[in-house]
Formats: structure tokens, sequence, C-alpha cells
């Protein structure tokens, strides 16, 4: 039995990810995010190595995209919409954004793909 349908599980996906700044210290950001933009240029292999894994999160969200009613091209064009917009909340945390500030275009984003598949 599915706890949440693919659409709504990437919302709440996005929404913990903007949320959970407000916890102690997690306002450190995300490893992988952090990685890519400390390391650039200073460690070639430990950044694609996280590049990997962000890349596995983004083909995640197309399977989800998929799952609720995509075409295989749309969703993948909007799991790379969705992986900026993943990496700007991440970022968003280590500027200490208040969560509102950051759902609001996490909400809007959801409003616009759930517009688009129905």
């Amino acid at each position: 039995r599915r706890e949440h349908l693919p659409l709504e599980a990437l919302k709440l996906f996005f929404e913990g990810s903007a949320t959970y700044a407000q916890r102690s210290r997690a306002n450190l950001g995300c490893l992988l995010i952090n990685t890519v933009l400390e390391m650039a240029g200073v460690d070639d292999d430990l950044v694609s190595h996280a590049n990997a894994h962000l890349l596995d999160l983004e083909t995640a969200f197309a399977a989800c995209l998929r799952e609720a009613g995509c075409t295989a091209p749309r969703a993948a064009e909007l799991a790379a919409m969705l992986s900026l917009v993943h990496e700007g909340v991440r970022v968003s945390n280590r500027r200490r954004l208040s969560a509102a500030r950051q759902l609001a275009p996490v909400r809007t984003t959801f409003e616009l793909i759930a517009r688009e598949l129905s």
C-alpha cells in the first residue's frame, strides 16, 4: 500500500527540504550540494561523485513524474527543473531563509506541475 501519490510524495520531499533548515545545525546545508559548490576546481573526482548522486535523485524525480502521468521526455524535463529547484532550496538553507520564504516557490512549482498533469 502506498502512503502518497507520486506528485504528493515529491511535493512533501521538497517541503521537507525547505523546512529542514529550521532544525538545529541543519542550516549547514546538504553535503552533496556543499561538495559541488565548495570543491569545484579543487577535487574534480569528489565533485563528480557528488554529481552522480544528484543525478540519481533527478532520475528518481523523473520516475515519480512518469508514475504521475508525464510522458518520459516531459518527465525528464520537469525532473531537470526540479533538480535545480532542489539545489536552490538547499542553498537557501545555508542562507538561513525562513521556511515560508522557501515554501512559497516550492508550492508554486508543484501547482504548475499539477496544472500540466490535469
